[in-house]
C-alpha cells in the first residue's frame, strides 16, 4: 500500500494538503468548527503541519461561522435560561467550536 501511496503522490494524483484544503471547506459548509475538523484530520492520519497550513483556529471567521451555526439550530434568538443554554452552548462544543467563543456569543446579541 506504501509503494502505491508514494507512487501516486509523485504523479501528483495524491495530495495530503489538497486532501485537508477540501475537507477543511466541506465540514466548514456543513456548520462544523475548528476543533472538530483538526481531530477529523488527525484521526484520518494527516500531519500536523499540513493542519496547521489548512485551518487558522484564531481566525475571527469562526465566530461568524458558530453564530451562523447556532442560528441554523437554534434560531436567531439569544436562550433564555440556563437550561437552553446549556443545551445550545453543548451543541456548539460538540461541533468543534472553542468553548470560550462559545460562551461569549451565547453572551451577547450580535
Amino acid at each position: 500500500m506504501e509503494p502505491v501511496l508514494r507512487e501516486l503522490a509523485a504523479a501528483g494524483w495524491q495530495s495530503d494538503e489538497r486532501f485537508a484544503g477540501a475537507f477543511v471547506a466541506s465540514k466548514t459548509e456543513r456548520g462544523y468548527g475548528p476543533l472538530r475538523i483538526i481531530a477529523e484530520l488527525k484521526h484520518r492520519g494527516i500531519d500536523a503541519e499540513i493542519i496547521t497550513g489548512s485551518i487558522r483556529t484564531g481566525d475571527p471567521c469562526w465566530d461568524e461561522r458558530m453564530l451562523q451555526a447556532r442560528a441554523k439550530h437554534f434560531g436567531t434568538r439569544l436562550p433564555v435560561d440556563r437550561k437552553e443554554r446549556a443545551r445550545q452552548a453543548r451543541y456548539l462544543v460538540n461541533r468543534g467550536f472553542i468553548p470560550e467563543r462559545v460562551r461569549r456569543a451565547l453572551d451577547t446579541d450580535d
